[in-house]
């Protein structure tokens, strides 16, 4: 099946957009990073590296039984995770969401928002009506001493949740880090000229209510899509530095429609800034061996990878 880009209209049908408080963000920088769970690691490191041209971290322990890499997109990143190395992947919530997307084939099971402070953000969300939990991190032991735990997760739930992959429901988290700074990102050379993490794709069926369930944190409309490729419309929302795209389907036999009914909702893709579009577009090309088409969304040039070429991740280069 051919795959158009992604390209934005003026003239789709209206969504509802929710009138929301003040961002919850407080002094987070918003989306901060991506977890997708990959059943083949060496195939998803062709992929990513050798025909896409990001750089990706060395592979390391996560924990007992289980590694990852990371795709530095500063300050946020994609977070590649498997089961492997030594020692029995311990049964805990995140080890079972991994077992789940694993089995599924890969693809995203998570993704999280950078907010500070985060008994504040927690307080908030409390006064919006909202269940917050805040896991306690591990201490860690550095130089023979132990230290507190590096950040802090929190989830912020509703009786009635959302679909899965949009804020409030399942597949998404809130962190803080105790070292709240993009420095400790240094950027990253991508032979693609990758620069930033701009947005996360999420496949909902009704995008005009998830927008509603984003402004209740203060997330504000930004512009509306169309995907030929996807067969879908979709919302673009704000996220701090960087947006979540709300994607439902305009065709019960476009790949949106095929994803929703195999898999339901959750993120499956993200959005890339490149400083040349050319290279990278080049790049994808030789890599997939298929027609990217240039497209122009919202007067922004771009195309996209779709899934069936990255292991069920959808990625869009948009130039900067």
């Amino acid at each position: 099946m051919t795959r158009r880009e992604v390209f934005a209209i003026a003239s789709l049908a209206p969504f509802a957009v929710a009138e929301g408080d003040e961002s919850i963000l407080g002094s987070g920088w918003g989306l901060d990073h991506i977890e997708a769970a990959v059943a083949d690691p060496k195939a998803a490191r062709d992929m990513y590296v050798t025909n896409l041209g990001f750089s990706s971290s060395p592979a390391t322990a996560a924990g007992p039984g289980v590694e990852h890499s990371a795709i530095w997109l500063g300050p946020a990143y994609v977070e590649f995770i498997w089961f492997g190395g030594t020692g029995e992947a311990e049964p805990n919530g995140s080890v079972r969401k991994l077992r789940q997307a694993v089995d599924g084939g890969g693809g995203i099971f998570q993704y999280n928002i950078d907010v500070s402070d985060v008994q504040s953000v927690a307080a908030t969300l409390r006064m919006r009506g909202f269940k917050v939990n805040l896991p306690q991190g591990k201490p860690r032991i550095v130089d023979g001493k132990e230290t507190p735990a590096p950040w802090q997760f929190m989830y912020a739930t509703e009786e009635n949740p959302p679909p899965f992959g949009v804020p409030g429901g399942d597949g998404v988290g809130f962190i803080e880090y105790r070292n709240n700074s993009a420095t400790r990102r240094p950027p990253e050379d991508h032979a693609n000229t990758a620069q930033r993490l701009l947005s996360v794709w999420a496949a909902v069926p009704d995008a005009a209510a998830a927008q509603k369930e984003c402004g209740r944190f203060g997330f504000k409309q930004l512009t509306r899509r169309q995907s030929s490729g996807l067969g879908a419309r979709g919302l673009e929302v704000e996220c701090g530095r960087a947006s979540i795209t709300l994607w439902e389907p305009t065709s019960q036999s476009g790949p949106l429609a095929s994803r929703l009914k195999q898999k339901g909702p959750g993120p499956f893709g993200f959005s890339a800034g490149v400083s040349d579009l050319q290279k990278a577009h080049q790049l994808a090309l030789q890599g997939v061996h298929t027609n990217l088409p240039l497209e122009s969304p919202a007067g922004r040039k771009s195309f996209t990878v779709p899934g069936e070429f990255t292991g069920g991740l959808w990625v869009e280069f948009v130039q900067l």
